[in-house]
Order: C-alpha cells, then structure tokens, then sequence
C-alpha cells in the first residue's frame, strides 16, 4: 500500500498492525494534512456483522470532539476493503513508554486524569470504550493523552455477552464482568484504567498467564500482587484508588469517571504537594550511592566500570553508556521435547545484540562455578543462577521457562533483581507450532532491552532476527548447543560430532561451521579440515552474530597467514569485547607465537583471572615465564588455582 493513492489519500507509511486490520500514514491532498487511515483485515471484510461494527466504530466515535480523544475524520470504502480516516498522532503508546522507562507517579496519575477526562466525555455521549489498555493510548510530543481506538466502543444496550469471548479485547485489561460475559458499563472502563494505572506504576500487568484463560481464571479469581511490594515509593493514598478501580464487584469500584476524575485530581494535587515540600525540605536531590563493582582485571576495569548498575534496573534508568550486567539461566523446560533445551543459548545470542547489555555468556558461568568448586553442574537452574549472580556481581537474572498446551508454545518469563529479590521485568509470548519459538525469543529480548533502558528506536534498528544469525532448525540448535558444552570441558572430539551433526540439519549454519573449525584447528588430528569448514562460515558470515565474527576472521587468518594475521583482528575485538575469554586467549596465544611475551603474559593472566583453571591458559602462561626468564613464577601457579 506504501505510495499509492487511495482516494484523496496519498499512502506513505505502515504504522502497526493488529487484529482488526492495519494502520497507515497518508496525507490528506484535499485539506493538505497527515492522517492515519485504518483499514479492515480481509477476515473482517468478509464479515458483514464485524464490518458493521466497523462503522458503528467510526459513527461513535465521529461524535466525539475531546482534546483527549482522537479525533474521527471520515469512514469510507476503496476497492472494496473499508477504512476510517483519523488524527494522526506523533508520539508513542502508553505501553511503550511503560516498557522503556519507568514513570514517575505524577506523570503516571496526570496520564490517568488525562485518560479519565476522554473516557468521561465518551460516558456523557453514551458511550463505552470496553477496550482501554495501554497500547490504545497515544502520548504525543506536547505531553498530550490520546485514546486511539474505539474499535470496541459500544452503548451499553448493543452489548452482547458473548462480545467478552470474540477477537475483540484484551485479557489482560478485561473486568471480571466482561470475562464472565455479562454486560459492560461505565465501571467497565474504571477497571480497565484502574490496570493501566497499575501498570504504569508498577511496570508490569497485575493479572497475567501462560494463555487467555488463565489469565481470565485470575482476573475472577486472584488478587494482583500488591502495588506498594512493586513501588515502594507509591503513597497508600494512590494504591488505594487503584485497589479501588479494580474490585472485582461493580458496586465496589467508582461508580461514574465523573467521580474517579474528581478524586484523581484531589491525589494529584496532595502528591505534588508533598513533593514539593520534600524537595524543598532536601534543599536539592537525593543522589542514591553508587555500588562500584570490582574486578581483578585492572586492565579493563576501567573500560567496564559496573557501576550504578542497581540505579539502572531499578531506578532512573536514564539511557547511559554504562553496561548492565545479566544473566540468563537454561530454561525450565516443562515440554518433553528435548530439542528445546537449548533455547537459552538463543535467548543470550538475541540479548547479545545490545551494546546496553553486558551478557554473562554460558562459558563465563561455568568458570564461575570451577572457581565455586561446582565442577559437577551441567545444568544451570535458578538457585544456581543466583549463586552465579553473587559471585560475579550480576544484579538481573532472567528466568525463563518453557510449556506446551496442544501444538500452543508459551514462554513466560522473569527478571529478576537479585540484590533485593524482586522481579523488575515479566514477559509473556505464546506462539503455535516449534517454528513460532525463536521470534517469541526475538520479542522478549527487545522488550528487555527496551526495560533495562536502551533506546527504543536502537533496539527496534538492530534486533536482527536470532535464526538469521543461529538457525531455524531447533534440532540444530540443540546439537549446537550440545558441542559448546562439550567445548567448555575441553572434549574437541565429542563437540566437533556435535558441530558437524547441526551442520548436517542445517547447512546455512555458519556458527556450527566455525565452531567445527575451531575444534579442527585445537584438535591437530584433524586441523587439516579445519580450512574447509572456515571457509564455508566466512561463506556465510552475516550469519553469524557480531561477536563470533571477530573470531571466525581471526581464526581464518590463523589459518591462512599464521598467528601474526590474528593479533591485529583480536585486539579490534578487544575494543568491543574486553571481558571475553575467548579472545583474550586467542590474542594471548597469537602474541605468544609471535614472540611479544610481555604482551601475552598480560593477556594469558587476564584470560586466568576469567578462569583460574582453565588449563590451556595455564599451561602457555607457564612456557612465557619461562621464555622470560621467570622459572620462579612458572613453579607458583597456585595463585591462579
């Protein structure tokens, strides 16, 4: 559709996509402005009764004239697919907002007053929204609270109770009334903005599951966890009007917006008041201590200085060039396939992409544990993560697991802030068929990044699909996966059949391929073959991950033009990188051959500061001292055992 014409409207972009259809940027060539046109998706159109409530969409809400309300221009037809012309807003939705930052409680009850006041001139005109939720609200570059869609906007008398089951609504925002199928009303929508409220508070959604209807069964039936426990500094008086917004009982809710607007005004006011005299009374801000994180490598302390990670999680998250240290767990496979127990490598090659996330690779963590004495470990669950976490002063844990429901496949998944025990980020996809796993991993890796305070529009730019740079075949993954295990206990033997057999499944494998090189290259019975293999992988090298792609490079260059081709290649990693083991030993090493001892000594100690028992390190930091003349040394490498 991008740069046809329909009608008087001249198509220039895609806004988004949902179920009712899809959404484009136009100008208007008659009355020169920008709109959003919204047209029907073809299972609507071919529904005469949805079509209908199309226009009933367009009519309804034609009538509303609020600065707090998009504003319906006209509803017409083109080639036989309807579409509605409205105000296009220049902003972000709510719930983008709520995934990139975290908003200060003022702006989060101004928004709501905001909402509130738009709803309520909808309720004088007879009108009920029933589907408020956050990303239906357009925050504007002025500040300004839009409600965008009414596309489920009925009178109460055109309710049906079946309505609560169709494609139309959202679970997770629906009142117990409408999930039990009885009709809606205005406290309808006081529930529905008591959620989004509750969701701008606390960053997360109060009544969640792994599908539909158990999220239905706990909107009836559950509690939301209590908001002062997700945002200690929310006063009672706001969780109260909250807790109040979303009682189960109509009765016991607000019982008109006219009455809710009133007190959230009166809560907005005592708020501000209150903030003033704290500031006032501080004679400035607060800064919160920063935590410095120490690490044994001073070489690059420096350059990774995790410091005021907690203020990041947790607190401002102002957008900054400090890392955030994080750590993934293998995922809790509750399914019987085996071929998903792999999935955790994916998620971390996903996370990887950010530049705002220093990722605790699955390599890390075992020589974290040979350091614990936990040589015995294999499996890395959630206890374990969080002793891995301490050790290493890794603040987020994510915690993911896996379930299955018929050919259904969920993914419900955990942040956890280790230091204080509490969750800062919860996510939840569900997808059909094993295909739909990596882009449901794709999704919650852009949303954490996206939480943890990245840029929405950098994530949004750089969120290369993981089976673009892994593959889609998860039997693949899984032999994959497999070999890096093997490789971390130095089994070449039984990590290049694993290679080989996913480069068997799957032969755009260019990971797999550089791996099995690499284990051909270490494992001199068979380095002859090593060259093939790495060719096939360069062959392939925008499908490999940013990071993997300096070694590749490195390791051809070994290959081709000896040790002194790789130094230069190690170091540019080096810049990007300086934590990985696997370059700072692959440097090391390249120095060492090409007789820089001085700089390879620095670089195999940093390497042992990683992993004190990582034996090749060892034992080649033992042949530099002794080229050094430093036999002493190379008698006392008890220090780094």
């Amino acid at each position: 559709m991008i740069g046809r014409k329909v009608l008087h409207y001249q198509i220039t972009e895609k806004l988004g996509e949902g179920g009712m259809g899809v959404v484009y940027k136009a100008e208007d060539t008659k009355l020169n402005r920008t709109v959003a046109l919204k047209f029907l998706s073809t299972h609507v159109v071919e529904d005469p009764v949805e079509q209908q409530r199309l226009v009933h969409e367009a009519q309804a809400a034609a009538g509303l004239h609020h600065p707090n309300i998009c504003t319906i221009y006209e509803i017409n037809e083109y080639e036989g697919q309807t579409f509605i012309a409205m105000a296009y807003v220049d902003g972000v939705t709510l719930r983008d907002k709520v995934l990139s930052s975290t908003i200060g409680i003022g702006d989060a009850l101004d928004i709501a007053k905001q909402i509130a006041e738009g709803i309520c001139q909808a309720h004088k005109s007879g009108i009920v929204h029933r589907d408020i939720k956050s990303a239906n609200i357009m925050i504007d570059d002025a500040g300004r609270t839009l409600i965008m869609d009414f596309g489920l906007a009925k009178k109460p008398e055109q309710a049906k109770p079946d309505d609560a089951f169709s494609s139309a609504g959202t679970s997770a925002y629906m009142a117990p009334e409408q999930a039990r199928g009885d009709s809606a009303d205005q406290r309808t929508d006081i529930w529905s903005l008591g959620i989004v409220l509750y969701e701008m508070l606390a960053g997360q959604l109060p009544f969640r599951g792994d599908y539909v209807q158990a999220v239905m069964y706990s909107i009836l039936n559950e509690d939301p966890k209590d908001l002062s426990l997700l945002r200690e500094d929310s006063p009672d008086y706001v969780t109260e009007v909250v807790a109040k917004c979303m009682a189960k009982d109509p009765d016991d809710r607000y019982q008109t917006v006219s009455e809710l607007l009133e007190v959230l005004g009166n809560i907005k006011a005592k708020f501000e008041k209150a903030s003033s005299r704290s500031r006032s009374g501080e004679n400035g801000s607060v800064r919160r201590k920063s935590r410095f994180v120490s690490i044994p490598i001073a070489a690059v302390a420096a350059v990774i200085a995790l410091l005021f990670v907690f203020d990041i999680l947790v607190g401002d998250r102002a957008e900054s060039d400090v890392k955030i240290p994080i750590a993934v767990i293998d995922f809790n496979n509750e399914t019987d396939e085996g071929a998903l127990d792999g999935l955790s490598g994916m998620l971390i090659t996903s996370l990887e992409q950010s530049r705002r996330l220093s990722v605790m690779t699955r390599t890390r963590m075992f020589d974290v544990l040979k350091t614990l004495g936990r040589e015995d470990v294999h499996k890395i669950d959630e206890s374990i993560g969080q002793e891995l976490c301490l050790e290493a002063d890794v603040d987020a844990l994510v915690i993911p697991t896996i379930r299955k429901f018929g050919d259904l496949y969920t993914i419900d998944l955990k942040v956890l802030d280790t230091r204080r025990n509490r969750y800062i980020f919860t996510a939840n996809e569900e997808g059909r068929g094993q295909e739909s796993i990596p882009g449901m991993i794709d999704k919650i890796a852009r949303n954490i990044r996206i939480d943890l305070a990245e840029n929405t529009e950098v994530v949004r730019a750089n969120a290369q699909s993981v089976t673009d740079v892994t593959t889609v075949s998860l039997d693949a993954y899984k032999h994959y996966f497999e070999g890096e295990q093997m490789l971390n206990n130095l089994d070449f033997e039984g990590a290049g059949e694993a290679f080989h057999a996913a480069v068997k499944l799957d032969s755009t494998f260019a990971l797999a391929y550089y791996r099995l090189a690499y284990t051909q290259w270490w494992w001199r019975d068979v380095s002859g073959k090593a060259m093939g293999n790495i060719d096939k992988a360069l062959g392939l090298i925008d499908r490999i991950p940013e990071k993997e792609r300096y070694l590749a490079r490195a390791l051809h260059a070994g290959l081709v033009d000896g040790f002194a081709a790789q130094t230069p290649i190690y170091r540019e990693m080096q810049k990007h990188y300086p934590l990985d083991k696997e370059m700072l030993f692959g440097l090391a090493d390249s120095e060492f051959h090409t007789n820089n001892f001085d700089s390879a000594q620095v670089h195999f100690e940093q390497c042992l500061e990683l992993d004190p028992k990582f034996e090749r390190a060892l034992q080649h930091l033992t042949w530099t001292y002794m080229r050094t003349e430093q036999a002493d040394k190379s008698l006392d490498m008890g220090e780094f055992r």
